[in-house]
């Protein structure tokens, strides 16, 4: 499938978190342990845990939100790490990203105000397995934690400059244009992947009568349809109507009514699966 170019449209994106782990293999302990079991010296491994784990818990957890936010307002690019950014989304994007990197240097720096006293515990924690040397000094710790978003342009056979006979020259482009064009056709299906999914959850949640659900099976959807329109960089028309289906058939149902009223729990069970069932046969699933 041919794409038009995209580079006014979309541009790439990589986000990069970095933390420090608090583990450490511990050489000693594990000899220790092979020498009591008579195991062989490749045998395993003793990690242990430099802090207690709510040390770091609430960094691990902006950045686990962060990522997650990152990739549901992206689509996929390549193995890199870099992901497609759709230009009508960059300010849903910038905004939310700015506030994920500030809840996360507001952990670590919560983090670093207490890692004397963090360390101090271990030392009571870890007994005779703890070892000074395993942890950073202050002037190193903060280091070791980095949150940063990388925006690059999007390829384009256009823009290939470089002195050639025209056969190679040609011959670059149509590849930097089928990869573009591979790459935009994943990022699409990608998309029909999430709705599909999406959906056929729904249908199987709500048709075991017996099955609880949260809140969010209705609101991730509904979620999603809104975000739909920004990540469409092809403007699929199919993928437009059956975003409106879905919109128009389940999203207006609360999901209290639908934990407490058994008829109409039925009738949004067998809407989302009839949906989704439509979806599987485009898909080719």
């Amino acid at each position: 499938m041919q794409h038009t170019d995209l580079s006014q449209k979309a541009m790439l994106v990589k986000l990069s978190i970095s933390q420090w782990s608090a583990r450490k293999h511990d050489k000693g302990a594990s000899a220790e342990v092979q020498a009591n079991h008579g195991a062989a010296a490749d045998s395993g491994r003793y990690s242990k845990n430099l802090l207690s784990k709510l040390a770091t818990k609430p960094i691990q957890t902006a950045a686990n939100t962060a990522r997650t936010f990152s990739y549901s307002n992206t689509l996929p690019w390549n193995d890199s790490g870099f992901r497609i950014l759709p230009s009508a989304n960059f300010l849903r994007y910038s905004d939310g990203m700015r506030v994920h990197q500030q809840e996360f240097e507001s952990c670590v720096n919560v983090f670093l105000n207490d890692y004397h006293i963090f360390r101090s515990n271990a030392e009571y924690d870890l007994g005779s397995l703890f070892n000074p040397q395993d942890y950073p000094d202050d002037a190193k710790i903060s280091g070791l934690f980095a949150f940063e978003t990388e925006i690059q342009p999007m390829p384009s056979a256009a823009d290939f400059r470089v002195t050639l006979n025209q056969d190679d020259a040609d011959r670059i482009k149509s590849q930097i244009e089928n990869k573009v064009n591979a790459n935009i056709e994943a990022a699409t299906n990608d998309l029909w992947r999430r709705l599909y999914d999406a959906t056929a959850h729904m249908a199987s949640k709500l048709s075991d009568s017996d099955s609880i659900f949260r809140d969010s099976l209705v609101s991730n959807l509904c979620e999603l349809c809104d975000l739909l329109p920004a990540l469409n960089l092809t403007d699929d028309p199919k993928l437009e109507e059956m975003r409106r289906e879905i919109e128009s058939r389940l999203c207006n149902f609360e999901p209290d009514a639908l934990r407490k009223n058994p008829v109409e729990r039925a009738t949004a069970a067998k809407e989302a699966d009839e949906i989704a069932t439509l979806m599987a046969a485009y898909m080719g699933n």
